[in-house]
Protein backbone atom coordinates (compact mmCIF):
# COMPACT_ATOMS: atom_id res chain seq x y z
CA UNK A 1 0.00 0.00 0.00
CA UNK A 2 1.35 3.28 -0.98
CA UNK A 3 1.29 5.68 1.97
CA UNK A 4 1.81 8.92 0.48
CA UNK A 5 -2.04 8.47 -1.31
CA UNK A 6 -3.90 6.79 1.35
CA UNK A 7 -7.09 7.84 1.45
CA UNK A 8 -8.94 8.63 5.14
CA UNK A 9 -11.29 5.43 4.86
CA UNK A 10 -8.21 3.11 4.15
CA UNK A 11 -6.07 5.15 6.50
CA UNK A 12 -8.48 4.21 9.32
CA UNK A 13 -9.04 0.75 8.47
CA UNK A 14 -5.36 0.27 7.67
CA UNK A 15 -4.59 0.95 11.38
CA UNK A 16 -6.91 -2.03 12.48
CA UNK A 17 -4.97 -4.97 14.17
CA UNK A 18 -1.68 -2.82 14.55
CA UNK A 19 0.19 -2.97 17.42
CA UNK A 20 1.53 -0.25 19.43
CA UNK A 21 5.49 -0.62 20.46
CA UNK A 22 6.11 2.85 21.66
CA UNK A 23 4.33 7.23 21.87
CA UNK A 24 7.26 10.01 21.03
CA UNK A 25 6.63 13.54 21.42
CA UNK A 26 8.38 15.62 19.83
CA UNK A 27 8.23 19.27 21.60
CA UNK A 28 5.62 20.60 21.25
CA UNK A 29 2.95 18.79 19.88
CA UNK A 30 4.07 16.21 17.52
CA UNK A 31 3.00 12.68 18.28
CA UNK A 32 4.52 9.58 16.83
CA UNK A 33 2.71 6.09 17.12
CA UNK A 34 5.37 3.49 16.38
CA UNK A 35 3.19 0.23 14.91
CA UNK A 36 4.38 -3.25 14.84
CA UNK A 37 4.12 -3.59 10.76
CA UNK A 38 7.11 -4.79 8.31
CA UNK A 39 8.77 -2.23 7.98
CA UNK A 40 7.57 -0.89 11.19
CA UNK A 41 5.01 2.53 10.62
CA UNK A 42 5.27 5.85 12.44
CA UNK A 43 1.79 7.08 13.12
CA UNK A 44 2.31 11.06 13.20
CA UNK A 45 -0.48 13.17 14.47
CA UNK A 46 0.55 16.91 14.47
CA UNK A 47 -1.40 18.95 16.70
CA UNK A 48 -0.83 22.12 15.64
CA UNK A 49 -2.93 25.14 16.91
CA UNK A 50 -3.85 25.99 13.24
CA UNK A 51 -3.25 23.15 10.96
CA UNK A 52 -3.64 20.07 12.65
CA UNK A 53 -3.01 16.93 11.01
CA UNK A 54 -1.43 13.45 10.31
CA UNK A 55 0.39 11.28 8.18
CA UNK A 56 1.48 7.15 8.22
CA UNK A 57 5.31 6.07 7.36
CA UNK A 58 7.97 4.02 7.40
CA UNK A 59 10.05 4.75 10.71
CA UNK A 60 12.81 3.47 12.44
CA UNK A 61 12.26 3.91 15.97
CA UNK A 62 15.89 2.21 16.57
CA UNK A 63 17.19 5.77 17.00
CA UNK A 64 18.77 6.32 20.58
CA UNK A 65 18.01 9.50 20.22
CA UNK A 66 14.46 8.88 20.42
CA UNK A 67 15.01 7.73 24.42
CA UNK A 68 14.61 11.40 25.61
CA UNK A 69 11.46 11.91 23.69
CA UNK A 70 9.43 8.96 25.31
CA UNK A 71 6.70 10.34 27.49
CA UNK A 72 6.70 7.27 30.17
CA UNK A 73 3.41 7.96 32.05
CA UNK A 74 1.83 7.67 28.71
CA UNK A 75 4.34 4.93 27.01
CA UNK A 76 3.20 2.85 29.65
CA UNK A 77 -0.07 3.22 29.11
CA UNK A 78 -0.02 2.04 25.24
CA UNK A 79 2.87 0.06 25.25
CA UNK A 80 1.77 -3.42 23.67
CA UNK A 81 -1.41 -2.24 22.74
CA UNK A 82 -3.28 -3.37 20.01
CA UNK A 83 -5.44 -1.58 17.88
CA UNK A 84 -8.52 -3.14 17.66
CA UNK A 85 -11.15 -0.89 15.80
CA UNK A 86 -11.38 2.69 15.00
CA UNK A 87 -14.28 4.53 14.81
CA UNK A 88 -15.23 8.80 13.89
CA UNK A 89 -17.87 10.18 16.56
CA UNK A 90 -20.72 12.70 16.25
CA UNK A 91 -17.69 15.79 16.02
CA UNK A 92 -15.34 13.58 13.43
CA UNK A 93 -13.46 12.62 16.29
CA UNK A 94 -11.34 9.38 15.96
CA UNK A 95 -12.33 6.62 18.47
CA UNK A 96 -10.05 4.29 18.85
CA UNK A 97 -10.43 0.62 20.89
CA UNK A 98 -7.63 -0.85 22.32
CA UNK A 99 -6.46 -4.18 23.77
CA UNK A 100 -4.07 -6.33 25.31
CA UNK A 101 -4.16 -9.77 24.08
CA UNK A 102 -1.90 -10.88 26.74
CA UNK A 103 -3.53 -9.57 29.76
CA UNK A 104 -6.87 -10.85 31.05
CA UNK A 105 -7.75 -7.86 32.60
CA UNK A 106 -10.90 -6.26 31.57
CA UNK A 107 -10.03 -2.58 31.48
CA UNK A 108 -11.67 -0.62 28.76
CA UNK A 109 -9.23 1.43 26.97
CA UNK A 110 -9.93 4.23 24.23
CA UNK A 111 -7.84 6.67 22.43
CA UNK A 112 -9.47 9.87 21.33
CA UNK A 113 -7.70 12.37 18.27
CA UNK A 114 -9.15 15.16 17.89
CA UNK A 115 -7.85 17.17 14.78
CA UNK A 116 -10.17 20.75 15.53
CA UNK A 117 -8.68 23.61 14.67
CA UNK A 118 -7.59 25.74 17.79
CA UNK A 119 -8.20 23.10 19.96
CA UNK A 120 -6.80 19.89 18.68
CA UNK A 121 -5.67 17.49 21.31
CA UNK A 122 -4.99 13.86 21.85
CA UNK A 123 -7.39 11.99 25.09
CA UNK A 124 -6.67 8.58 27.12
CA UNK A 125 -9.82 7.20 28.64
CA UNK A 126 -9.51 3.88 30.82
CA UNK A 127 -12.91 2.40 31.62
CA UNK A 128 -14.22 5.68 30.51
CA UNK A 129 -12.63 7.92 32.50
CA UNK A 130 -10.33 9.95 31.04
CA UNK A 131 -6.98 9.68 32.88
CA UNK A 132 -5.03 11.90 30.23
CA UNK A 133 -5.51 14.67 28.03
CA UNK A 134 -3.10 16.51 25.61
CA UNK A 135 -4.48 19.97 26.94
CA UNK A 136 -5.30 19.30 30.56
CA UNK A 137 -2.69 16.97 31.29
CA UNK A 138 -2.89 13.47 33.41
CA UNK A 139 -6.29 13.30 35.71
CA UNK A 140 -7.92 16.36 34.30
CA UNK A 141 -10.25 17.73 36.82
CA UNK A 142 -12.24 19.89 34.12
CA UNK A 143 -13.65 19.25 30.68
CA UNK A 144 -13.44 20.58 27.36
CA UNK A 145 -15.97 20.50 25.44
CA UNK A 146 -15.09 18.67 21.90
CA UNK A 147 -14.95 20.93 18.69
CA UNK A 148 -16.04 19.40 15.21
CA UNK A 149 -12.44 18.25 13.91
CA UNK A 150 -11.92 16.98 10.64
CA UNK A 151 -9.32 13.87 9.04
CA UNK A 152 -6.28 16.26 7.02
CA UNK A 153 -3.72 13.67 5.81
CA UNK A 154 -0.97 15.33 5.20
CA UNK A 155 2.15 13.57 3.26
CA UNK A 156 4.58 16.32 3.68
CA UNK A 157 4.78 15.57 7.18
CA UNK A 158 7.92 13.50 7.85
CA UNK A 159 9.49 11.87 11.19
CA UNK A 160 13.65 12.15 10.06
CA UNK A 161 12.94 16.37 9.57
CA UNK A 162 10.74 16.60 12.64
CA UNK A 163 13.48 15.05 14.66
CA UNK A 164 16.34 16.82 12.78
CA UNK A 165 14.06 20.42 13.13
CA UNK A 166 14.19 19.34 16.87
CA UNK A 167 17.65 18.76 17.54
CA UNK A 168 18.42 21.86 15.30
CA UNK A 169 16.16 24.28 17.65
CA UNK A 170 17.47 22.24 20.62
CA UNK A 171 21.10 23.23 19.81
CA UNK A 172 20.88 26.49 18.72
CA UNK A 173 19.22 27.13 22.24
CA UNK A 174 21.77 25.77 23.89
CA UNK A 175 24.38 27.27 21.71
CA UNK A 176 23.22 30.86 21.72
CA UNK A 177 23.41 30.96 25.58
CA UNK A 178 26.73 30.00 25.75
CA UNK A 179 27.35 31.97 22.84
CA UNK A 180 25.98 34.85 24.87
CA UNK A 181 28.01 34.33 27.72
CA UNK A 182 31.61 33.49 25.04
CA UNK A 183 30.82 37.51 24.20
CA UNK A 184 30.04 38.64 27.80
CA UNK A 185 33.55 37.15 28.68
CA UNK A 186 35.10 38.69 26.16
CA UNK A 187 33.91 41.97 27.09
CA UNK A 188 35.18 41.12 30.96
CA UNK A 189 38.52 39.99 29.51
CA UNK A 190 39.08 43.24 27.45
CA UNK A 191 38.62 45.63 30.64
CA UNK A 192 41.11 43.14 32.77
CA UNK A 193 43.29 44.11 29.94
CA UNK A 194 42.72 48.20 29.52
CA UNK A 195 43.31 47.72 33.64
CA UNK A 196 46.53 45.69 33.53
CA UNK A 197 47.91 48.35 31.24
CA UNK A 198 47.03 51.39 33.00
CA UNK A 199 48.80 49.18 36.23
CA UNK A 200 52.06 49.01 34.23
CA UNK A 201 52.46 52.74 35.25
CA UNK A 202 53.09 52.07 38.71
CA UNK A 203 56.62 51.19 37.10
CA UNK A 204 57.19 54.81 36.77
CA UNK A 205 55.73 56.30 40.58
CA UNK A 206 57.97 53.39 42.15
CA UNK A 207 61.30 54.83 40.12
CA UNK A 208 60.15 58.55 41.21
CA UNK A 209 59.63 57.22 44.97
CA UNK A 210 62.76 55.15 44.99
CA UNK A 211 64.88 58.31 43.91
CA UNK A 212 62.80 61.02 46.40
CA UNK A 213 61.23 59.33 49.25
CA UNK A 214 58.40 60.30 51.11
CA UNK A 215 56.91 63.02 49.74
CA UNK A 216 52.96 63.08 49.46
CA UNK A 217 51.69 60.66 46.71
CA UNK A 218 50.24 64.19 44.74
CA UNK A 219 53.81 64.86 44.34
CA UNK A 220 55.08 62.57 41.78
CA UNK A 221 54.23 62.11 38.38
CA UNK A 222 51.06 60.42 37.48
CA UNK A 223 49.55 60.77 34.08
CA UNK A 224 46.64 57.67 34.69
CA UNK A 225 46.08 59.66 38.04
CA UNK A 226 46.11 56.16 39.72
CA UNK A 227 45.04 55.95 43.13
CA UNK A 228 47.09 54.29 46.58
CA UNK A 229 46.83 50.77 46.37
CA UNK A 230 45.45 50.61 49.49
CA UNK A 231 44.93 53.51 52.49
CA UNK A 232 47.89 52.77 54.73
CA UNK A 233 50.06 52.65 51.61
CA UNK A 234 53.01 54.95 52.66
CA UNK A 235 55.62 56.83 50.26
CA UNK A 236 58.66 55.08 51.52
CA UNK A 237 61.24 51.44 50.32
CA UNK A 238 58.45 49.46 51.38
CA UNK A 239 55.86 51.42 49.08
CA UNK A 240 58.23 51.26 46.13
CA UNK A 241 58.55 47.05 46.42
CA UNK A 242 54.59 46.85 46.71
CA UNK A 243 54.96 49.15 43.50
CA UNK A 244 57.21 46.95 42.04
CA UNK A 245 54.88 44.10 42.44
CA UNK A 246 52.25 45.39 41.35
CA UNK A 247 53.61 46.70 38.09
CA UNK A 248 54.75 42.98 37.99
CA UNK A 249 51.81 41.85 38.16
CA UNK A 250 50.15 43.80 35.72
CA UNK A 251 52.95 42.14 33.34
CA UNK A 252 52.14 39.45 33.63
CA UNK A 253 48.72 39.35 33.19
CA UNK A 254 48.65 41.43 30.37
CA UNK A 255 50.42 37.89 29.02
CA UNK A 256 47.35 35.94 30.39
CA UNK A 257 44.60 37.56 29.80
CA UNK A 258 45.59 38.01 25.94
CA UNK A 259 46.12 34.14 25.69
CA UNK A 260 42.58 33.67 27.24
CA UNK A 261 41.28 36.43 24.70
CA UNK A 262 42.58 34.69 21.73
CA UNK A 263 41.01 31.57 23.11
CA UNK A 264 37.69 32.69 23.73
CA UNK A 265 37.83 34.96 20.53
CA UNK A 266 38.58 31.06 18.91
CA UNK A 267 35.81 29.58 20.58
CA UNK A 268 33.34 32.38 19.36
CA UNK A 269 34.25 31.89 15.88
CA UNK A 270 33.56 27.81 16.56
CA UNK A 271 30.13 28.80 17.88
CA UNK A 272 29.02 31.55 15.27
CA UNK A 273 30.02 28.45 12.29
CA UNK A 274 27.91 26.03 13.74
CA UNK A 275 25.46 28.28 14.43
CA UNK A 276 25.16 29.34 11.58
CA UNK A 277 25.24 25.39 9.79
CA UNK A 278 22.31 24.59 11.61
CA UNK A 279 20.13 26.89 9.15
CA UNK A 280 20.43 24.15 6.58
CA UNK A 281 19.50 21.53 9.66
CA UNK A 282 20.67 18.19 7.62
CA UNK A 283 21.57 15.39 9.70
CA UNK A 284 24.90 15.87 8.78
CA UNK A 285 25.45 18.71 10.25
CA UNK A 286 23.19 18.03 13.11
CA UNK A 287 25.95 15.16 13.83
CA UNK A 288 28.59 17.85 13.17
CA UNK A 289 26.98 20.02 16.10
CA UNK A 290 26.47 17.50 18.77
CA UNK A 291 29.80 16.58 18.18
CA UNK A 292 31.10 20.07 18.54
CA UNK A 293 28.32 20.14 21.50
CA UNK A 294 29.90 16.88 23.03
CA UNK A 295 33.26 18.37 22.84
CA UNK A 296 32.69 21.34 24.80
CA UNK A 297 31.03 19.41 27.49
CA UNK A 298 27.36 20.78 27.09
CA UNK A 299 25.95 17.74 26.07
CA UNK A 300 26.95 14.07 27.52
CA UNK A 301 28.49 11.88 25.09
CA UNK A 302 27.35 8.66 26.66
CA UNK A 303 25.18 6.81 24.26
CA UNK A 304 21.99 6.47 26.46
CA UNK A 305 20.55 3.00 27.84
CA UNK A 306 17.89 1.49 26.59
CA UNK A 307 14.12 2.92 26.83
CA UNK A 308 13.03 1.98 30.47
CA UNK A 309 8.79 2.43 30.82
CA UNK A 310 8.97 2.77 34.78
CA UNK A 311 10.97 1.60 37.49
CA UNK A 312 7.80 0.63 39.23
CA UNK A 313 6.18 -1.45 36.22
CA UNK A 314 6.28 -4.92 37.88
CA UNK A 315 6.37 -8.15 35.43
CA UNK A 316 3.82 -10.74 34.57
CA UNK A 317 3.86 -13.92 32.41
CA UNK A 318 0.83 -16.15 31.48
CA UNK A 319 1.46 -20.05 31.54
CA UNK A 320 -1.16 -22.00 30.40
CA UNK A 321 -3.75 -19.78 31.89
CA UNK A 322 -1.97 -18.98 35.03
CA UNK A 323 -0.87 -15.28 35.93
CA UNK A 324 2.51 -14.94 37.35
CA UNK A 325 3.56 -11.14 38.48
CA UNK A 326 6.84 -10.15 39.52
CA UNK A 327 9.04 -7.45 40.74
CA UNK A 328 13.10 -7.39 40.46
CA UNK A 329 13.95 -4.48 42.99
CA UNK A 330 12.08 -3.33 46.21
CA UNK A 331 9.80 -0.30 44.12
CA UNK A 332 8.17 -2.29 42.02
CA UNK A 333 8.28 -5.33 45.00
CA UNK A 334 6.23 -3.08 46.69
CA UNK A 335 4.07 -1.26 44.03
CA UNK A 336 3.16 -5.07 42.45
CA UNK A 337 2.44 -6.67 46.53
CA UNK A 338 0.48 -3.35 47.66
CA UNK A 339 -0.97 -1.35 44.56
CA UNK A 340 -1.77 -4.78 42.00
CA UNK A 341 -2.63 -7.97 43.69
CA UNK A 342 -5.79 -8.30 45.02
CA UNK A 343 -5.96 -9.57 48.98
CA UNK A 344 -7.34 -13.31 47.69
CA UNK A 345 -3.91 -13.71 45.23
CA UNK A 346 -1.04 -15.91 46.76
CA UNK A 347 2.38 -14.23 47.83
CA UNK A 348 5.68 -16.30 47.18
CA UNK A 349 8.92 -15.19 48.16
CA UNK A 350 12.16 -17.42 48.54
CA UNK A 351 12.37 -17.89 52.50
CA UNK A 352 15.04 -15.78 54.76
CA UNK A 353 16.85 -14.18 51.74
CA UNK A 354 16.06 -11.15 49.83
CA UNK A 355 14.49 -11.64 46.26
CA UNK A 356 11.28 -10.97 44.02
CA UNK A 357 7.99 -11.08 45.56
CA UNK A 358 6.20 -13.39 43.18
CA UNK A 359 2.29 -13.06 42.88
CA UNK A 360 0.34 -16.13 41.72
CA UNK A 361 -2.90 -14.55 40.60
CA UNK A 362 -5.35 -17.56 42.13
CA UNK A 363 -7.76 -17.41 44.79
CA UNK A 364 -7.06 -21.43 45.19
CA UNK A 365 -4.05 -22.91 46.83
CA UNK A 366 -3.49 -25.04 43.31
CA UNK A 367 -0.71 -27.35 44.23
CA UNK A 368 0.62 -27.52 40.68
CA UNK A 369 0.45 -23.60 40.12
CA UNK A 370 2.25 -23.30 43.26
CA UNK A 371 4.88 -25.28 42.64
CA UNK A 372 5.18 -23.83 39.09
CA UNK A 373 5.28 -20.06 41.07
CA UNK A 374 7.97 -21.58 43.54
CA UNK A 375 10.28 -22.59 40.36
CA UNK A 376 9.82 -19.35 38.91
CA UNK A 377 10.94 -18.17 42.63
CA UNK A 378 14.35 -19.66 42.38
CA UNK A 379 14.80 -18.88 38.53
CA UNK A 380 14.69 -15.09 39.54
CA UNK A 381 17.04 -15.66 42.50
CA UNK A 382 19.08 -18.60 40.35
CA UNK A 383 19.24 -21.09 42.63
CA UNK A 384 19.01 -25.06 41.94
CA UNK A 385 16.83 -25.56 45.58
CA UNK A 386 15.49 -23.69 48.16
CA UNK A 387 12.48 -23.24 50.65
CA UNK A 388 9.56 -21.12 49.66
CA UNK A 389 7.30 -19.38 51.79
CA UNK A 390 4.10 -18.04 50.43
CA UNK A 391 0.27 -16.84 51.63
CA UNK A 392 -2.45 -14.83 50.67
CA UNK A 393 -1.43 -11.12 50.38
CA UNK A 394 -3.95 -9.93 52.72
CA UNK A 395 -2.16 -11.55 55.40
CA UNK A 396 0.50 -9.34 54.50
CA UNK A 397 2.11 -6.15 56.43
CA UNK A 398 4.17 -3.45 55.00
CA UNK A 399 7.41 -2.85 57.06
CA UNK A 400 9.35 0.59 57.16
CA UNK A 401 11.76 -0.89 55.01
CA UNK A 402 10.35 -0.36 51.31
CA UNK A 403 10.39 -3.81 49.70
CA UNK A 404 10.34 -5.97 53.25
CA UNK A 405 6.76 -7.45 54.63
CA UNK A 406 5.49 -9.14 57.44
CA UNK A 407 3.85 -12.48 56.97
CA UNK A 408 0.56 -14.01 58.87
CA UNK A 409 0.31 -18.06 58.34
CA UNK A 410 2.35 -18.57 56.34
CA UNK A 411 3.23 -22.08 54.54
CA UNK A 412 6.39 -23.44 52.72
CA UNK A 413 7.07 -25.65 50.19
CA UNK A 414 11.08 -27.27 49.31
CA UNK A 415 11.24 -27.28 45.60
CA UNK A 416 13.82 -27.94 43.11
CA UNK A 417 14.04 -25.53 40.57
CA UNK A 418 12.90 -26.81 36.92
CA UNK A 419 15.62 -24.22 34.61
CA UNK A 420 14.37 -25.50 31.39
CA UNK A 421 10.58 -24.31 32.01
CA UNK A 422 11.55 -21.19 34.01
CA UNK A 423 13.74 -19.88 31.14
CA UNK A 424 11.19 -20.72 28.51
CA UNK A 425 8.21 -19.15 30.57
CA UNK A 426 10.53 -16.23 31.50
CA UNK A 427 11.27 -15.24 27.06
CA UNK A 428 7.25 -14.09 27.36
CA UNK A 429 7.41 -11.57 30.35
CA UNK A 430 5.96 -8.61 29.81
CA UNK A 431 5.43 -5.20 31.82
CA UNK A 432 2.70 -3.87 33.65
Amino acid sequence: MDLSTISPSNFTSFLIGKKIHHIYLFPSHDWILSLNSKPELGWVICLDNINPRMHLQPFLSKNPQFKDLVPHGLDQHLHDLIIEDVQLDAQLRLNINLVNTSDDSQNDIRLIIQLAPYSPRLMLLKNEVLIFDSILGWQPKQNIKPKLSRIVIDTSLDIATLHVNFLAKEFQTLMKFHYEKKIKRQGALEKDLSMHKINLNFKSLAEAIQIEPNLPWEDYPNPFDLPKPNKSFQTDYDGVNLLFRLFKKAKQGIEEVNLQIKQNKDKIESYLFHLNALGKSTLSVIETVKLFLVQEQLISGIKPKPIQISHLSPYYIIDKSIKFSFGKNSKQNDHLTFSIAKKNDIFMHIYGEPGSHLILHQATFNHDAIIKGAQLVLALAKKMSGEITYAKVGSLKRTTQLGQVLVKDAKKIKVNANPDWADQVLKNVKRY
